[in-house]
């Protein structure tokens, strides 16, 4: 249920581009990274 809460929100991110984020955005984008790293070695 914890990783529900840190990924809620961070498809926006990924889909607006790291360069386009503004500067506090950047750690909710690298939390949802890494927590979607084994689903992408999954795959």
């Amino acid at each position: 249920m914890m990783g529900r809460k840190a990924i809620k929100g961070t498809r926006y991110l990924l889909l607006r581009g790291r360069e386009n984020l503004h500067p506090n955005q950047l750690p909710k984008l690298e939390e949802g990274l890494k927590l979607n790293e084994p689903l992408s070695l999954a795959l």
